[in-house]
């Protein structure tokens, strides 16, 4: 029966504050599952953008249809610049549990940029996205983030139309987000 690998390591500071890592031998450093978020555990853009190609076929070929949120934190680099990279990934962290502790269990959230979130939520109309972004928005900015006060998120929602591919509809859905921002942010839109 073949060893398993070691998977342990030591890491270390010098005295001039480098952070070394010794590795033992056998090790092996841990691989992400294919189309996952290191950092938050949600989807990564690769791994949405073959869910979504998939979604889209199957709906030209049924009645099934789907709903797009693309959330966008508000203001995030303020976050990163008055409290540091770490706590900004702290802040993607915990959004992410208040974002899946929002939707159904078979709604799929991803990490589609730096601070923003797309979620695909299969069977959802237009109106039902709304209602699901519009939760997901109010129970952020109600929440506080460690280290720092609140967080807000602009989003726009968009279904799926027959015809629609992935670009068409991803521009749809950007361009509804844009409006949310320019609108004053802290807000869902689902038109523009």
């Amino acid at each position: 029966m073949p060893r398993a690998a070691m998977t342990s390591s030591t890491t270390t500071i010098d005295h001039r504050g480098t952070i070394r890592e010794s590795r033992h031998p056998g090790y092996r450093a841990p691989t992400p599952a294919l189309g996952m978020d290191v950092l938050t555990g949600a989807l990564n853009h690769q791994g949405m953008t073959a869910l979504l190609q998939t979604r889209i076929v199957e709906a030209a070929h049924g009645d099934a249809t789907f709903g797009l949120c693309l959330f966008d934190i508000d203001r995030f680099r303020r976050v990163n610049a008055r409290h540091g990279r770490a706590r900004g990934d702290e802040v993607l962290c915990q959004l992410v549990q208040v974002i899946t502790g929002v939707t159904r269990q078979r709604d799929q959230l991803a990490r589609w940029a730096d601070d923003e979130f797309l979620l695909l939520a299969p069977d959802t109309d237009l109106r039902m996205s709304l209602r699901l972004a519009e939760r997901i928005r109010a129970r952020v900015s109600s929440r506080a983030f460690t280290g720092i006060d609140q967080i807000s998120l602009s989003a726009g929602v968009a279904c799926y139309k027959a015809g629609d591919t992935p670009a068409t509809l991803l521009a749809r859905l950007e361009r509804r987000r844009a409006a949310a921002r320019n609108g004053g942010r802290n807000q869902v839109c689902a038109s523009g």
